[in-house]
């Protein structure tokens, strides 16, 4: 009989393409074993505290920001519901999941329906909440896979709450070397730099979940979460010098972002995972600020370029481990000399996939070794 693995990432109620996609890549690496039967933990972590702040916090925004909600408004706040249905819709048919959604609270009763828990991967410890520490978890095994904090310094009470919620875990793996180096210091024992699960699938793998190709004309794909205005017109100067088509997601965040009115000649709202890897797949160029639509730049082995958020400065980290992973560094546009066109026209990539490779056969081994053989040997 296979044994029960719940897993806990921020993946309830997500609308985020990159979280959802390692969601169900780690689900598909651990269930394709036949050892273990994974599913994710539907948790709701949005107690009336949050929301209120959440609510007040849109209305200021709103406020800000009324001449282009006064003339956008509806027609953004439409096909936002149609992108969040159809991006549901996914991970309700694709991603193993718990079919009650539980709270603070109720997690507890987890114990009953699992005999290991994991945590991970993305940036499950950017929050304070110990649920995504697994303090919940009473005498099972506790595992964490390719975990983030999206930062790169930690203050005293970051320190504390490490220290106080990961002493027990059978097994710790990060997504980050910093981050990697700085828990092994603090917690006297090894944490392992693992890879994100987007990237324990093989291009063949995620072929059978990619969606058709969806625009027919050759095309630059920009994926951008932040919001700099440069960023859009260098992206506009190079598609328009290639003589490609300009594809983008407009407003990610789930509100209007004037950066993105008017930009690009394709701008698309109904767009689900599925979609989101399908247009990478067949860009002729990716440009973006986002860590998994590099990923999957670099699963497909396409020319892209990525800039630093402006707004999210925490990502460096894992984008250089990134490149430096695929041997393509000139790809990470991480200084003003390589913010032109120039630079990015003159700049070919090459692929070398041999650290890939190499760290693809150690995280599969932390998975086998740590959390597979703990199963294997409890048979």
């Amino acid at each position: 009989m296979e044994k029960k693995v719940g897993i806990l990432t921020m993946y309830y109620n997500s609308v985020n393409y990159g979280g959802l996609l390692q969601a169900y890549a780690l689900c598909k690496a651990l269930n394709c074993t036949g050892i273990v039967k994974s599913e994710q933990i539907q948790y709701s972590d949005k107690r009336f505290k949050y929301k209120l702040i959440g609510y007040v916090r849109s209305c200021q925004y709103k406020l800000k920001n009324a001449k282009l909600y006064f003339k956008y408004g509806l027609a953004f706040s439409n096909k936002n519901k149609k992108r969040k249905k159809k991006i549901f819709e996914f991970a309700t048919k694709y991603i193993p999941h718990t079919k009650k959604v539980f709270n603070k609270k109720s997690i507890t009763m987890t114990n009953e329906l699992f005999e290991s828990f994991i945590c991970g991967s993305d940036q499950v410890w950017c929050s304070r909440d110990g649920r995504y520490y697994l303090d919940f978890v009473q005498a099972k095994n506790k595992y964490a896979y390719a975990c983030s904090t999206g930062k790169m310094t930690y203050n005293q009470h970051e320190k504390e709450l490490f220290e106080r919620h990961l002493q027990d875990f059978q097994a710790i793996s990060v997504r980050e070397k910093d981050l990697s180096s700085y828990l092994t210091d603090i917690l006297n024992k090894e944490v392992e730099c693992v890879l994100d699960p987007t990237l324990l699938l093989e291009k063949e793998q995620w072929d059978t979940v990619c969606a058709e190709r969806i625009i027919k004309e050759n095309y630059v794909f920009c994926y951008f979460l932040g919001s700099d205005v440069n960023h859009r017109k260098l992206a506009t100067e190079y598609a328009k010098n290639k003589g490609l088509k300009l594809v983008t997601l407009p407003h990610l965040q789930q509100k209007i972002n004037k950066s993105d009115i008017g930009f690009g000649d394709y701008q698309l709202f109904e767009i689900d995972p599925k979609d989101f890897i399908s247009l990478i797949k067949n860009a002729e160029c990716v440009l973006t600020d986002s860590f998994h639509a590099s990923v999957f730049s670099c699963i497909y082995e396409k020319k892209f370029f990525v800039f630093e958020r402006t707004d999210h400065k925490g990502m460096s980290s894992r984008i250089s481990t990134l490149v430096d992973l695929f041997g393509c560094y000139n790809q990470f546009c991480d200084d003003n000399e390589k913010l032109s066109f120039d630079y990015m026209a003159s700049t070919e990539i090459c692929y070398n996939k041999e650290k890939y490779k190499k760290a693809h056969e150690e995280s599969m081994l932390f998975i086998k070794k740590q959390i597979l053989g703990e199963c294997i040997d409890e048979k």
